[in-house]
């Protein structure tokens, strides 16, 4: 796996550019930042889940173990946060009628995209033996549970959607803040709901992120001035390393209260963003993963599933990798397309 890791990151890493001296990047939230760091993360994703299925323990391999067990769920982390951000923007800029359209234009998208997967997902099952109950099923097409794909990433990301639809719509026009705030204790609700009926932990505890998404977009425009005006290198750097004394300090904490973890993940993302103000991902890998991370996510299961049924991921572990992962491409492009044209018929 740690062959696959550096390539991973040698393509992330490829034409990086870091802001000159006494400026940041003004761009580090743009669609085109967020997507090439989504892109690096997606890549990441990938090779966590691809691991479960292959077994390679040479000196090297072990790096790359103990990378993935120390990011664990905080691969996921920006993804949330992108979306808190990107919705939030979206309210202010579009105001009530977006919020009306949010149950169609994203909980209803998400959930038709996702079930479209989840239909694949079943075929691949009835064609292998799987055997599957109804109300497994069931679920699965809400991603409360799976049939083999990955599912608790969108129920979370559905699941704040629905609190963020509900909060705004409650506050109707009268604050962006006030329909920040009750969206976030609305998914605070969400997530100890999770934690009360016994959902594993990883279910929810990087959900977070996503309210602290939105609190950025409300508070952007002053932190962009003060990071701005008069001694940006050193207003950044004093920001920075606190920053990273604190996430350092929580980090020797985070498993061992979910409290802790939630607080440390919040860190982790921060210190994302201020990286960002000052290195650019922005390349042609980055973007494409990015662009094409909910298919890359929701679909990579396919080929791992169908090819570990005949144990190529034993007999070739590393050829079982390359395959998932140019498979995992195809199968994304595809979808992509396909739900493209379905959402132009459906949503137009």
């Amino acid at each position: 796996m740690f062959v696959f890791f550096i390539i991973v990151l040698l393509l992330s890493l490829h034409a990086f550019r870091i802001a000159p001296e006494e400026t940041i990047d003004k761009g580090y939230l743009s669609r085109e930042t967020t997507t090439a760091i989504k892109g690096i993360f997606i890549s990441l994703v990938f090779l966590s889940h691809v691991s479960t299925y292959v077994h390679m323990e040479s000196a090297s391999d072990t790096i790359y173990y103990a990378v993935k067990s120390y990011l664990g769920q905080f691969v996921v982390a920006y993804f949330l946060f992108a979306s808190g951000f990107g919705i939030m923007e979206s309210i202010k800029r579009k105001g009530q009628p977006y919020i009306k359209r949010l149950p169609t234009k994203r909980i209803g998208k998400t959930l038709l995209h996702f079930d479209m997967a989840v239909l694949l997902f079943l075929l691949l099952d009835l064609a292998i033996g799987t055997k599957l109950s109804i109300q497994q099923i069931g679920l699965s097409l809400i991603a409360f549970t799976n049939i083999g794909n990955s599912d608790w990433y969108i129920f979370a990301i559905l699941g704040t959607y629905i609190c963020t639809w509900i909060g705004f719509s409650l506050v109707g026009k009268k604050s962006n803040l006030a329909g920040m705030l009750l969206s976030s204790v609305l998914i605070a609700l969400f997530v100890l709901w999770q934690y009360f009926i016994g959902r594993p932990d990883y279910a929810f505890n990087t959900i977070i992120c996503y309210p602290l998404g939105m609190t950025w977009s409300l508070i952007k425009p002053k932190f962009d001035t003060f990071i701005q005006k008069n001694n940006t290198e050193i207003k950044y750097w004093i920001l920075l390393t606190l920053c990273f004394i604190v996430y350092a300090m929580l980090d020797g904490h985070k498993n061992s209260r979910i409290l802790w973890y939630q607080f440390s993940v919040v860190f982790f993302v921060i210190l994302i963003l201020l990286l960002s103000l000052k290195l650019n991902f922005n390349n042609a890998f980055t973007q494409f993963m990015g662009t094409h991370l909910f298919s890359i996510y929701i679909l990579q299961r396919i080929p791992m599933n169908l090819l570990a049924h005949f144990s190529v991921n034993i007999a070739a572990p590393h050829v079982y990798v390359i395959i998932c992962f140019l498979s995992t491409i195809v199968f994304a492009l595809l979808f992509d397309k396909i739900s493209n044209h379905i959402d132009s018929w459906i949503f137009s």
